[in-house]
Parts: structure tokens; C-alpha cells; sequence
């Protein structure tokens, strides 16, 4: 019995010392990855809406790749997008920056799904900032565990006009009021496509959710499905007793996973799959929006808000991060999920981790919900 708890501890070591290699050469890897930034015009008479956005995500999806563990210990991982919005000199400009090699995707799906849209490219606006040591920023979290999704485009909708709210429009109003010509704001949602592993991983979550665990307590399924589906390796060594039992539960739960996610891939079209999921959106309980979120294509993503005034003062830095925070929550359900503001960051650093796109502690959304938050 000893020697088995010996070598279980190895392993665990081994295992932590691996994820530790990997994310250093990742980081490493990144930081060698250049990125080519565009500007993206749309016409003002545009009304594609999100649920083109939605379409444009799911294929963007389709730059995710699995590597071996010695490709992942040279630190190889699946590139990440950068979809933003920037108000410099009182003027409202949409950006996308990727990785040169995925020009042809993300250009042509723009083109595709735009009419009469100018992509041109331009310099990064995040280098060589004007009054950078002023900057101050945040960046948005989870209030519960990510397989509960955010209020999604299709609830959005006047209830005695049924005419569909742009919530988009309630992001750029919080980018237009400064006290100089001179003070800039910049949202970046920095997405990457998630393995096919992990929408099983929180499938299987879902699924025993469903099913009912600590007695149905609203607080404590939450905390459940967040130690389910977390994505750091320490605490599944510190707690390694207990998500032995999570993989226990999985395996019971496997086979309904599989021929959940077979279901609705193999004998289902995504037009069905969306007509199913949009009409549980209207009275849907938190099992349903789970259910809804986990079955479609997932990113983790990165939600930054950086502002940089001229002037530099602390407290009027925060408030208006947190008026741009505030136009956030307008997605918040609070029987599902809701954004948070995180810690505030400040000074070149800030300014740094924008430009290089960094993705950490990210949360996941699926291409509905990215499609809400972000569109042209």
C-alpha cells in the first residue's frame, strides 16, 4: 500500500513538473509569434447581426490542433485570435490580430459574411502608446463554474415590439464619453479553440448535475460543477482523493456522454441543433443553458479592458473601467452566470500583456456567446 502511494505521488509530480515545462515553452513560443493586426470597416446600414458573428467563430474553430506531448514540451498549442474594439481619438475602429499564417481565414470569413466590408491593415495601436504609465485596466471573470453560459443574443429582444436589441451598442456607448480628445479605451477578447476532449470533460459535468448532486443545493452544485471543470493542475493533486472520484463519476456517465455529442454531431444539422437550443433559451432552467452552451463549439477566452488617459488620477481611471465593466452586464443571468470584475492592473505591464495577446486564467464560452459580445 505504500509503494502504490509512492507511486502515485511520482506520478503526480512528474505530471506537475511536465505542465510546468509545457506552459514555459508555450509562453516562450507565443512571445516569438508575431501577429498582424487589421482594421475592419463595416457599412453603416449593416444589420448581419450577431448570428453571423456566431457562424464566422465556428469556423474559426477549425485552427485547433492536437499535439503530441513532445510537440506540447517544444511548446507547441493551438493558436489564439484577437477580436477588438479601441476608441483612439474619440473614434470608434474594430481590429482582429492573428498570426500571419491565418490571414486567408479570418479575412476571407469576414469578406464572406460582409457586405461591402474594408479590411485594411495598420499599425499596432498598442505600441508606443502616448501616456502608457497612465494606463488602467481589468479583466472580466465567471461569477460561477464556465459551463453555465451568459444571457446569448436571442433573449435579447424587445418583448412588446419582438424586435431583436443590439447589445453590442451598449458596449461602444461606454467608449465614447472622455475628459480629452487625447484618452484612449481598448476591449480585447483574446479567443482560443478548445480540444474536442474538454466539451466532453464538461458534458459529463452536465450530466451529473442532471442527475442531482449534494441534495440540489443551488450554491454547492455551482461549486461542484467549478472543481469539475477546472483547467489547473494543482488543485487535482491537493485534492487528488476527490477528483478520483470526479474521473469515477465520468466513467459512469461516458457512454451518455458520447452518444449525447454523437447525437447531435452525426444525426443532427446545425440548423437543428440551433433550433433546439433557441427555443429553450426563452424558460430555460440552468441543466437546459448548460446543456445548450457545452454541446456547441468552445474557446477559452480572455475578456482585457484597458483605459489610458492623459491625465493620470486613480480614482477616475477606475470609474471609468468600471463604467466599461458595467456595459458588461447586461449579459449577467443570475441563475447562470455573470461577469465579474477582476483585479486592477496598471502601467506598461498592462499595456504589454495587451499587445502580446496574452491568454491566461481564461474563461470558456462557446461561439453563441462570443458572437454576442463581439459582432460588426
Amino acid at each position: 500500500m505504500i509503494y502504490l502511494g509512492i507511486l502515485i505521488l511520482g506520478a503526480l509530480v512528474v505530471g506537475i513538473l511536465l505542465s510546468f515545462i509545457i506552459k514555459i515553452q508555450q509562453a516562450r513560443r507565443k512571445l516569438k509569434e508575431k501577429y498582424t493586426v487589421v482594421q475592419v470597416r463595416v457599412a453603416k446600414e449593416n444589420e448581419s447581426g450577431p448570428i453571423v458573428a456566431e457562424n464566422i467563430f465556428a469556423t474559426l474553430h477549425g485552427i485547433e490542433n492536437e499535439f503530441s506531448l513532445l510537440q506540447r514540451l517544444k511548446g507547441y498549442s493551438t493558436s489564439q485570435i484577437s477580436f477588438e474594439i479601441a476608441s483612439v481619438g474619440k473614434v470608434i475602429k474594430f481590429y482582429a490580430a492573428f498570426p500571419e499564417k491565418f490571414r486567408a481565414l479570418v479575412e476571407g470569413q469576414i469578406y464572406a459574411h460582409y457586405a461591402d466590408v474594408e479590411i485594411t491593415d495598420c499599425p499596432d495601436y498598442s505600441i508606443n502608446v502616448k501616456h502608457a504609465d497612465n494606463a488602467f485596466g481589468t479583466e472580466l471573470k465567471f461569477s460561477d463554474a464556465d459551463v453555465f453560459p451568459i444571457k446569448r443574443y436571442a433573449q435579447f429582444e424587445d418583448k412588446l415590439t419582438r424586435v431583436a436589441v443590439d447589445p453590442l451598442s451598449g458596449i461602444t456607448s461606454s467608449l465614447v464619453k472622455f475628459d480629452t480628445s487625447e484618452d484612449q479605451a481598448w476591449i480585447q477578447i483574446v479567443v482560443r479553440p478548445m480540444e474536442d476532449e474538454w466539451r466532453i470533460t464538461f458534458t459529463k459535468c452536465v450530466k451529473i448535475l442532471s442527475k442531482g448532486v449534494f441534495w440540489n443545493i443551488d450554491a454547492l452544485k455551482k461549486a461542484y460543477a467549478k472543481a469539475f471543470v477546472t483547467r489547473k493542475v494543482w488543485p487535482k493533486v491537493v485534492f487528488f482523493p476527490i477528483y478520483f472520484i470526479f474521473w469515477l463519476q465520468g466513467l459512469f456517465v461516458m457512454a451518455g456522454v458520447r452518444a449525447t455529442l454523437s447525437g447531435m454531431t452525426e444525426t443532427m444539422s446545425d440548423h437543428d441543433v440551433e433550433d433546439i437550443t433557441s427555443r429553450l433559451h426563452e424558460r430555460e432552467s440552468a441543466i437546459d443553458a448548460a446543456i445548450d452552451k457545452v454541446v456547441k463549439l468552445l474557446y477559452e477566452v480572455n475578456i482585457r479592458i484597458v483605459y489610458v488617459p492623459k491625465n493620470k488620477s486613480v480614482e477616475k481611471a477606475k470609474t471609468k473601467v468600471r463604467e466599461i465593466v458595467g456595459s458588461f452586464k447586461q449579459f449577467n443571468l443570475p441563475h447562470l452566470n455573470n461577469f465579474l470584475i477582476g483585479d486592477f492592473e496598471y502601467g506598461r505591464e498592462l499595456i504589454s500583456a495587451y499587445h502580446e495577446r496574452v491568454l491566461k486564467n481564461a474563461m470558456v464560452m462557446n461561439n453563441e456567446e462570443l458572437a454576442t459580445i463581439f459582432h460588426m
